[in-house]
């Protein structure tokens, strides 16, 4: 869309465009020549609007630093934002605990791994009913040993060597991976498709939880054909690559006190801690999510980081583009040569049997 003349100051706030000059600040009206707008905000900025007055609490969302994690894209950062969540950092080393404030610690694609200090830290936040998400990045929980000591305390282990499934992969790329996805209620909200692209995928397994009030499931796996594939070996079968372990905790001088009181009022004081982990952190990678704008892996993420406030819902909404989109086809080897060859080949056969028909009478 392009044009000339003078447009008001209000109208831009809901588009982005192609210069990366902001329109929406500065005088009333301005002149402009010919712009590009490269998507449009309507509908995410009137819902980030009646969100913000409705809404009666902030959540607070502190990413971990320090150990070579990456930062959020534009993209996640503008859907929290809409969704009223406040990002800060915060690092470890440099803290006593976890910040009081706390609702959900996130760790992205951390590259060196933690001290036992720090995952001491992490143990004790989630034992008083904490949420951590952690994305894996290049390195996978094998490669951090001492935050896999946590991960395996929740019943959750990294397998070895990156996810390979030929069945499930973009364009015969068998490491970018259209995962199979297991969500319901909240979870599901606004999944229509289920098309989410990864790449680059570390694998998890569930395993046996230290305590029993720990339980893990999963909402994303490969298939059954998947490869954990390394330079030495490959073990095929079906991985985890997003796996949530919930734990009902209470304190202790209230069990004492309550030994004799029914179940149900001791679950009544139990506070939930919940341990997400996502073996790939190019779920969110402005690589896969801005040039795929049709997959739903920022809505699932929005989703899997809204399940962790109670109360809430995700109502953050992307932005939609109007630049190219481009389509993503799971398989493209004998549905590709039906759509390059096959098709032209029908449309010629059927008009040449027609014009044979007709030269006939």
């Amino acid at each position: 869309m392009s044009g000339s003349g003078f447009v008001p100051s209000d109208y831009p706030a809901a588009c982005s465009y192609s210069d990366g000059r902001n329109r929406s600040k500065g005088n009333p009206y301005y002149y402009y020549g010919t712009e590009s707008y490269t998507e449009f905000d309507g509908d995410g900025q009137l819902t980030s609007a009646v969100n913000y007055v409705t809404n009666e609490s902030e959540k607070i969302i502190y990413q971990s630093e320090g150990h070579g994690e990456s930062s959020l894209s534009d993209t996640i950062t503008d859907l929290m934002e809409k969704n009223s969540y406040t990002l800060s950092e915060v690092n470890l080393l440099m803290s006593e605990s976890v910040p009081d404030d706390c609702d959900l610690l996130l760790m992205n694609a951390p590259t060196a791994d933690l001290t036992e200090d720090e995952v001491e830290m992490l143990g004790d936040y989630l034992d008083g009913g904490g949420k951590v998400m952690i994305l894996l990045g290049d390195a996978g929980a094998e490669d951090l040993p001492v935050l896999e000591g946590l991960l395996k305390e929740y019943g959750i282990s990294g397998a070895e060597g990156y996810i390979a499934d030929p069945t499930r992969c973009y364009q015969n790329n068998y490491y970018y991976i259209f995962p199979v996805l297991s969500v319901s209620g909240d979870m599901a909200a606004g999944i229509s498709s289920e098309m989410v692209l990864v790449g680059n995928a570390h694998g998890l397994n569930l395993t046996e939880p230290e305590r029993d009030t720990i339980s893990s499931s999963s909402f994303m796996t490969t298939s059954d054909q998947a490869y954990a594939l390394t330079e030495t070996s490959q073990e095929q079968g079906s991985y985890t690559l997003g796996a949530v372990a919930v734990e009902s905790t209470a304190d202790e001088s209230e069990d004492a006190e309550n030994e004799e009181t029914d179940s149900s009022d001791e679950s009544d004081d139990a506070e939930e801690s919940r341990l997400t982990v996502i073996s790939a952190a190019s779920l969110i990678d402005s690589q896969i999510t801005d040039t795929f704008t049709t997959l739903e892996n920022t809505t699932l993420f929005m989703n899997v980081v809204t399940e962790n406030f109670d109360g809430v819902q995700n109502l953050s909404i992307e932005a939609k583009s109007l630049g190219t989109e481009y389509n993503t086809m799971r398989y493209t080897g004998v549905l590709g040569l039906a759509a390059v060859f096959g098709v032209p080949a029908a449309v010629l056969i059927g008009g040449f049997v027609i014009w044979f028909r007709r030269r006939k009478r």
